[in-house]
């Protein structure tokens, strides 16, 4: 019994502790009203769930991002367009809250919900009332959470509570192209996109230097490009491939977006026969070939 009362005290007095970091400051914001009765639907059954959890009221805000997913979740295919995800939380008060301020507001349920520039326009569910409102902001001095007094994990800085996320058609005319992908790839698999994309910003098109295989592998090792140059390896010992087809087949992995034609335009080699043959081999289109050598020619790196 001595020892549940010990608990109970701890518990407690970290709580307190924990409250005692907060400081509060009150931010001008616009205020929106929400417009979409699916999305407000949405809304009131998270609400009619979670409001019913102990955590629920010491929750002052919920806020969240937009993002978009590949076909199968995986990242091996295609990013679906058509539908756009509003992940939702409870904000939890952070250290970097003390320089924040919403784009936007909507009054729920006696709670905040923080809205920034982008979910306004892609969701085209709010709707502004023309009117700036004070509200508050709480920002954490020391990392404990709030809610249960603990010490935050180091790892991730806080411990947040899921509201829902809420799914919904792209709307027509709206731009989605630096909408946030998610998606589960492998280690390979992210180190090769991840290596493919820095070096694209450090080779905004393709050199003409590159006027062969050889001549490639030449810029990658002085360069220092291990992994590009282990998926090269990986392409060469699986498939039977032409110098020509080989840088290709580079070119498209990290220039996806260019077709054979485009590619001739930077490098004085006519790609289309390279193309075609190479298409063939992975059994694939050109839409697709991107996404086949980023799983399956990642996978067979060892």
């Amino acid at each position: 019994m001595k020892k549940v009362i010990l608990l109970c005290c701890i518990l407690c007095s970290l709580y307190i502790h924990a409250q005692e970091q907060l400081r509060w400051k009150h931010v001008e914001v616009p205020q929106y009203e929400i417009v979409d009765n699916n999305f407000l639907h949405f809304l009131d059954s998270c609400y009619n769930k979670y409001s019913k959890m102990p955590w629920w009221d010491k929750v002052c805000s919920l806020g969240g991002y937009i993002y978009k997913t590949t076909e199968d979740g995986t990242g091996c295919t295609p990013v679906n367009d058509a539908l756009l995800y509003f992940y939702i939380e409870s904000v939890e008060p952070d250290e970097d809250y003390a320089d924040f301020t919403p784009d936007g507001v909507v009054l729920y349920q006696e709670k905040m919900l923080f809205l920034d520039e982008e979910e306004i326009n892609l969701s085209c569910a709010f709707r502004s009332l023309d009117t700036i409102i004070s509200i508050p902001i709480a920002w954490n001095v020391e990392k404990f959470d709030t809610i249960t007094g603990y010490p935050f994990p180091i790892e991730d800085g806080g411990i947040s509570r899921l509201f829902g996320t809420y799914v919904f058609k792209t709307p027509k005319g709206i731009d989605t192209t630096k909408v946030h992908i998610s998606s589960t790839l492998s280690s390979n698999q992210s180190w090769t996109k991840r290596d493919c994309e820095w070096f694209k910003d450090k080779n905004m098109t393709p050199s003409k230097d590159w006027i062969s295989y050889e001549a490639l592998e030449l810029s990658l090792a002085s360069n220092n490009e291990k992994s590009l140059i282990e998926w090269l390896v990986a392409l060469e010992e699986n498939y039977t491939l032409s110098d020509e087809e080989k840088l290709y087949c580079f070119l498209s992995l990290v220039y996806p977006e260019l077709a054979a034609d485009q590619l001739s335009l930077y490098i004085d080699v006519n790609f289309e026969s390279a193309e075609k043959n190479v298409l063939k081999i992975f059994s694939t289109t050109k839409e697709r070939l991107y996404y086949v050598f980023l799983c399956e020619v990642s996978n067979l790196m060892k």
